[in-house]
């Protein structure tokens, strides 16, 4: 299925997915083709399968987030599952590192956010979302990107938050033209330890040996927290961004729309300023927001 990892014997295999033991304690998820989308069942077989190795492991590396397409039919269901696959990433107790070698956009992207490493390509010509053709989030990275965002604030007493929200509204929406791999690390849309290699360089072996590294640097599962959300008063503030962004023809009609659903998850939904939000709860604001966008077409994501 994938070059790098013919080596390795396959454990257990579903549609387009397998997991490999690639000795030393580290498994690799590898994700084919998908060009059919990966289905809610592909999805919960994932989910259940990573969780079944979890304590026989010391680390887990996935390969093809380039080719992570999401088909999302009009069952809310289906939504939800996808969704579970990836935050089962983001809680995993064993490091996570995701390889980057092409593109990713949508739900591969969401995999790439959620996980605790990234090995990527110097390359790298397109990552994040893409509104305009209906690639939106989905499956927690923009969850993940608030979650950074509200973090810069912890235990800053009185900081004002509203201008990193922002910086993270365009970041999301319309990020700055990039044109490799440092350049989208630059923006904050990859992770600043993500290891940068060129291609000459064995990513498979890195990655390999990143995640046990990684165990004995002092790797800790994440943490599930709570923010204090700027509420509908951060709604109108990120609002009248969009609306300038609008109106100074920076931003079309069909995304300004949709960038709207954006800012009232970033805001925490519709609760007064200063609310304690769990992060559970914007993982359910971001997957309505999907739901309501997106929801009765059908949809790679």
């Amino acid at each position: 299925m994938n070059n790098g990892f013919d080596q390795y014997a396959v454990v257990s295999s579903f549609n387009n997915i397998e997991v490999r033991d690639m000795e030393g304690g580290i498994a690799a998820l590898i994700i084919g083709d998908s060009s059919a989308g990966i289905d809610s069942k592909t999805a919960e077989w994932i989910a259940e399968t990573i969780e079944k190795i979890e304590t026989d492991i010391d680390g887990l590396v996935i390969v093809g987030c380039d080719n992570a397409a999401i088909k999302v039919d009009a069952a809310a269901e289906d939504v939800d599952s996808i969704q579970k696959f990836i935050r089962k990433i983001k809680l995993y107790n064993k490091p996570v590192v995701s390889i980057v070698s092409g593109p990713i956009t949508g739900a591969g992207y969401d995999i790439v956010k959620n996980s605790h490493g990234v090995v990527a390509g110097a390359d790298i010509t397109k990552t994040g979302y893409d509104f305009k053709n209906g690639v939106l989030p989905l499956g927690g990275g923009l969850t993940s990107h608030i979650m950074d965002t509200y973090g810069m604030g912890d235990g800053i007493r009185g900081m004002d938050i509203i201008p990193f929200l922002k910086v993270l509204v365009d970041r999301i929406i319309l990020p700055s033209k990039a044109e490799s791999t440092e350049d989208f690390i630059g923006l904050g849309l990859l992770p600043k330890d993500t290891v940068v290699l060129g291609s000459d360089v064995d990513m498979v072996a890195v990655a390999k040996n990143k995640a046990p590294t990684m165990a004995v640097e002092g790797f800790k599962p994440y943490v599930e927290r709570t923010v204090t959300a700027v509420g509908t008063m951060g709604q109108a503030a990120l609002g009248i961004v969009l609306l300038n962004r609008h109106e100074g023809l920076f931003m079309p009609d069909d995304i300004y729309e949709k960038a709207l659903g954006v800012v009232k998850v970033i805001s925490g939904g519709d609760v007064p300023k200063g609310t304690e939000v769990p992060e559970e709860q914007l993982l359910k604001l971001e997957s309505e927001y999907f739901k309501n966008t997106i929801i009765g077409n059908e949809v790679s994501a």
